[in-house]
């Protein structure tokens, strides 16, 4: 399990589509995130 950097709680897996890469293709990115800093750390 991954923790964060800023808190040291552990970070939940979230996964949502993402077209940034590519406007045609939407591919699901894995993104870690942390409830207590309730912030996105990008993988």
């Amino acid at each position: 399990m991954k923790h964060c950097p800023k808190c040291n709680s552990l970070l939940l897996y979230l996964y949502y589509r993402d077209n940034r890469r590519d406007e045609r293709s939407w591919v699901k990115t894995k993104y870690l995130y942390c409830k207590r800093c309730n912030k996105l750390i990008d993988t």
